[in-house]
């Protein structure tokens, strides 16, 4: 299964998460209606979900890597709150699902971090600060007269020649990126 693909699943994780962080906020706020509970609790699927449903990504990898960094922090601040206020106030179970039974939606959706800390951390399209730490791996990356791509991901580094340009680009098809 390519990267995106593994992406995408593990986004269906966090719509799973956002559905037992609402049932934690509809706890806390009975009175408030289900859809403007679930708005800012979908976010961090729907940016997921929407960067990882095509192939290669919309954007280069720097605001790739922001995005997942911004729905992983978004889902854990918000579930921290909720854990937070739910210790403070002790509310009344409300009509929706069990504190429990939401508590463990939410966490058993947080492993889908596993996944996205590891695309974050394999999305590498090097960048001027990642250029020297891959000179030492993968020795000198341009030479004159010749062309190199560099594929990095995984811990395979791997050289080729192309013919259009020294290209640098991951494995995992995030972006990429001509350097000089």
């Amino acid at each position: 299964m390519s990267f995106m693909g593994k992406l995408h699943i593990a986004s269906w994780g966090l719509l799973l998460g956002a559905m037992g962080q609402a049932g934690l906020y509809m706890n806390l706020l009975p009175q408030r209606p289900t859809w403007a509970i679930m708005a800012p609790l979908a976010l961090p699927w729907l940016t997921v979900y929407t960067i990882s449903f095509c192939k290669v990504a919309p954007f280069g990898p720097r605001p790739f890597r922001n995005c997942l960094l911004f729905a992983m922090c978004w889902y854990a601040v918000l579930t921290i709150i909720a854990e937070i206020l739910l210790f403070i106030f002790h509310p009344c179970p409300a009509r929706s699902l069990p504190s429990l039974v939401a508590r463990i939606l939410t966490y058993v959706a947080a492993l889908s971090f596993i996944v996205l800390i590891r695309s974050y951390v394999s999305c590498c399209v090097l960048t001027p600060f990642d250029t020297n730490s891959a000179k030492k791996m993968c020795g000198p990356l341009r030479s004159p007269g010749r062309r190199v791509r560099v594929s990095l991901g995984s811990g395979n580094h791997s050289r080729q020649q192309i013919p259009n340009g020294p290209y640098r680009t991951c494995r995992c098809y995030c972006a990429q990126a001509r350097y000089q």
